[in-house]
């Protein structure tokens, strides 16, 4: 859309430049038909001739020309009917984008670029939606759901197509379950929505949990509903008016019936519901008494119970002892005790109860039959005695029988009975009156076995260290063995002679009795007992004793009749010490003294000792060492003297640390040494190997001092002189040397540390510390004499100019000094300007207020007071109304 108006210049450039006219061409009916374009006649007070050119045109703006020739698209010029449009400048360009619309103002642009703002403007949205609202059925199994959904972007018109095959833009009437749509444009674009769900809740259903009967003898009746699905809250009725949901007591037997509406109004009801009235009475019998004992130990109760076809449930209890086995639940039980057994007999349905009670007695008492026995078989007695008791019982049975080898010689059915053989011998007691048996067995061995018995050692011959002997024999062990010993051929028991370990103290037989007294058997051994008692001897190596190479020394002591096995033992004396060894042949020791060696035969305990006596040579070189020279700049190098006072053969090993360096005669008592630091000598004993070590110090001191140099005060006029100083950065004696170049001159203090100059150069000082190390440094030294220029000027002193003015011009900030001999200065002193009024010499002296230097000007300042000489003529009389020319 194109707002101009006929009057106006850039409307008409623009409209000549033909970018509408081709764009129509190109985009109109014309052409691919996607656009259409507008000349919209802005200006209200132009005729509609004006579009056409100026004649005819009426109007305040009058018109550019014929807008109408060669314009294919619309020209529209209806502004008098419908008033201004409010367009703030003309041409104003419009793009109205219809499918997404949207205006934008686009400015006087090409063909070519209205169709890049089209193709970039006139862009629809995204083809989208919104789920405006969901309608969920609000009873199970309804078709009352709804969808609203409104489509957005893309172009229209849009399609519909639901997943249940409606092709409305929303739905209605839907069941519980999921949509969803597939939203077509007119382009052809497509969105499928998401998963729409239409809800509905879990069908409404009272379900019936519990229904009692009421009992005659039990509780009330009662209703318990749980009411699922539907939407809370539940209301319930009930045919008989309850209210609630469940009927916790029902008196009166009938037919019930629940309604239940939940908070949507949907609506359920129960089945009809039969309460009954139960009220049968039952009867029961336990039945008969029963016995129990050895024979029968499980009996049956038979109990009876009533009315016939009841609903009955049964339940037995144990009392006093009893002990149900199984049945507790029927009639009939199998009980295993005595005691008194109660049934509970209920009616199920009524729950009225009867209760019967029958008792059970016990009778197991065994016989309390023992047997008494006396006799054996072993190697002394051949008959076993058997006598039987039973105090509980008088009428009981006997019956004895013979195992493994047993042999009865007696009567088998009497309480007593006797044997001739090993073997076992049973007895078997009844209790005919409850048929309880007692069985006692006894086992005879025939008890024959010889005793065990050995001599296990005769623990060694009789020797120096063992003057006794004890004897060690093994044998059978218990209260019912003896022990006997007996000696023979000199040997003597001292002590234990009834054990299986005596002690004897001679050489001889000996023989070891044993007797099992509870069968008489007996075994013996025999052994034989000897002696030993030779010392044995000695001998110990000479020794070439201890010094400080040799600080230990191995001695090595032997034994010359080396049968036996011996142990040692060294002892020190006379101060004397035994590192290691001791009890070995060869100790190590490792000081002088005397050393015993003490033998023992272990094979015989006899013993034996040998002394041998260790020198010692332990005396260590006295050393000292010289006070040495210090190394620096003047003393390169030192010699190093370590001094032996006691006279031997020595050899010497130097060493330096801590930066020092030894440069020649390290193995001698004076090695060269050209560094500071710590050196040690270890002197060393070649005779007994003992060493000292000495250290001594050597201080090096080569430290340069680093010389700075000032200058105190420029030299100028005003001070002629000037002092160097100098900062010296280590301390000590220094000497100072100065000498000066270039110009300068000393004045004064050539080997002081501030020297007196008085003219620029350059100036050297040669510093020497008191270790004779040199440092240099130089200045140059600058001077300010430059003199300050003057100049003077003035006039002539005249009748008429009687005081005159003497100028002066500098280059420096200066003072002023003016003085005459012959003039007059009337003011002006100390300024550049003073003034005169009289003839004469003058003279300025300006002095450098920097550097105090002075120059002078002088001047001649003369004088012209000649006094002109004048005629007169003789006097006449004036008119003094006449003109005088």
């Amino acid at each position: 859309m194109d707002f101009s108006a006929t009057w106006c210049g850039p409307c008409w450039n623009y409209h000549n430049t033909h970018a509408l006219r081709d764009y129509y061409n190109a985009h109109g009916p014309s052409g691919d038909n996607t656009a259409r374009v507008f000349f919209i006649e802005g200006e209200c007070g132009n005729n509609t001739a004006c579009l056409y050119g100026p004649s005819g045109c009426v109007g305040p703006g009058g018109t550019q020309g014929n807008w109408v020739s060669g314009t294919p698209y619309p020209i529209i010029d209806n502004c008098s009917q419908n008033g201004p449009y409010q367009i703030g400048y003309f041409p104003t360009i419009y793009m109205i984008c219809p499918q997404t619309k949207k205006i934008f103002e686009i400015g006087q642009v090409t063909a070519s670029q209205i169709e890049d703002y089209a193709n970039a403007l006139c862009v629809p949205d995204p083809l989208s939606y919104t789920l405006e609202s969901t309608t969920n059925n609000l009873c199970f199994g309804q078709t009352n759901g709804a969808i609203d959904i409104t489509p957005a972007g893309g172009i229209t018109p849009y399609t519909y197509l639901w997943s249940n095959g409606k092709t409305t833009q929303d739905l209605t009437n839907l069941a519980a379950g999921t949509y969803k749509c597939t939203i077509t444009d007119a382009q052809n674009k497509k969105l499928i929505t998401n998963n729409i769900a239409i809800t509905q809740p879990a069908l409404l259903d009272p379900k019936v949990v519990l229904l009692k009967h009421i009992q005659l003898c039990g509780d009330f009746g009662s209703i318990d509903v749980n009411t699922v699905g539907g939407t809370l809250p539940y209301t319930f009725v009930w045919n008989n008016g309850n209210v609630e949901q469940t009927i916790p007591q029902i008196f009166d037997p009938g037919v019930y019936k629940l309604s239940v509406t939940d908070g949507n109004g949907c609506k359920a009801q129960t089945a009809n519901l039969t309460v009954q009235l139960f009220n049968t009475i039952p009867t029961t019998n336990a039945g008969p008494t029963k016995v129990i004992n050895c024979k029968d130990t499980l009996v049956q109760l038979a109990a009876t119970a009533g009315p016939s076809g009841a609903n009955l449930s049964y339940n037995w209890t144990a009392l006093n002892g009893g002990n149900i086995v199984n049945g507790g639940t029927t009639l009939t039980p199998k009980v295993n005790a005595g005691g008194l057994y109660k049934i509970k007999v209920t009616d199920k349905n009524s729950n009225c109860v009867d209760s019967s009670s029958v008792t059970v007695t016990e009778n197991k008492v065994q016989p309390n039959t023992t047997v008494d026995k006396s006799g054996g078989i072993n190697c002394v007695d051949t008959l076993v005695s058997f006598t039987s008791q039973t105090p509980n019982c008088t009428n009981c049975t006997y019956n004895w029988t013979a195992s493994n080898g047993g042999n009865l010689t007696t009567n088998n059915n009497a309480p007593s009975a006797a044997g001739n053989a090993a073997g076992t011998y049973s007895l078997k007691v009844t209790n005919p009156s409850n048929y309880c048996v007692k069985n006692v067995d006894n086992n005879i061995p025939k008890d024959t076995t010889l005793p065990n018995v050995e001599i296990v050692t005769n623990n060694g011959l009789l020797t120096c260290g063992n003057p006794n002997v004890v004897l060690i024999a093994t044998a059978d062990t218990g209260a019912v063995y003896s022990y006997q010993w007996v000696a023979t051929n000199g040997g003597n028991i001292v002590s234990g002679g009834t054990t299986l370990t005596p002690t004897v103290n001679a050489v001889g037989d000996y023989k070891l009795v044993v007797t099992n007294n509870s069968n008489n058997c007996k075994n013996d051994d025999n052994t034989a007992v000897a002696q030993d008692n030779n010392l044995p001897s000695l001998a110990i190596e000479s020794n070439n004793g201890l010094n400080c190479t040799n600080t230990s020394l191995i001695l090595n002591g032997n034994v010359n009749n080396n049968t036996g096995t011996f142990t040692y033992n060294w002892v020190a004396t006379n101060g004397g010490t035994i590192i290691s060894g001791g009890n070995t042949k060869n100790p190590v020791v490792g000081s002088s003294g005397t050393y015993t060696m003490n033998v023992v035969n272990t094979d015989n305990g006899c013993s034996n000792a040998l002394s041998t006596a260790v020198s010692s040579d332990t005396e260590k070189p006295e050393v000292s060492i010289a006070n040495p020279n210090q190394i620096n700049c003047l003393t390169s190098e030192v010699t190093l003297q370590a001094n032996v006072s006691n006279r031997a053969d020595y050899t010497y090993n130097w060493t330096a640390s801590n930066g020092g360096n030894i440069v020649s005669g390290g193995n001698t008592a004076s090695p060269k040494v050209d560094k500071g630091g710590t050196y040690t000598v270890v002197v060393k004993n070649s005779t007994n190997g003992c060493e000292t070590t000495q250290s001594v110090n050597v201080i090096e001191d080569k430290t340069q001092a680093t010389v700075n140099i000032a200058q105190n005060g420029n030299i100028t006029c005003a001070t002629p002189t000037s002092t160097l100083s100098t900062d010296i950065t280590s301390g000590g004696n220094l000497t100072y040397n100065w000498t000066a170049s270039n110009g300068g001159n000393i004045v004064s203090g050539y080997n002081s540390a501030t020297p007196t100059i008085n003219a620029a150069g350059t100036y050297n000082v040669v510093v020497t510390s008191s270790n004779g190390c040199v440092a240099t440094n130089q200045i140059n030294v600058t001077e300010d004499k430059l003199l300050p220029t003057v100049a003077t000027s003035s006039s002539v002193i005249t009748c008429k100019d009687g005081i005159v003015a003497i100028n002066s011009t500098t280059n420096n900030q200066v003072t002023y000094n003016w003085t005459t001999t012959d003039g007059n200065i009337l003011n002006g002193q100390g300024t550049d300007k003073v003034n005169v009024d009289k003839a004469g010499k003058y003279e300025l002296v300006v002095t450098d207020n920097k550097n105090g230097c002075q120059a002078t000007s002088s001047i001649q300042v003369s004088e012209n007071k000649v006094t002109p000489t004048v005629t007169t003529n003789s006097p006449r009389s004036i008119d003094m109304f006449e003109n005088i020319n």
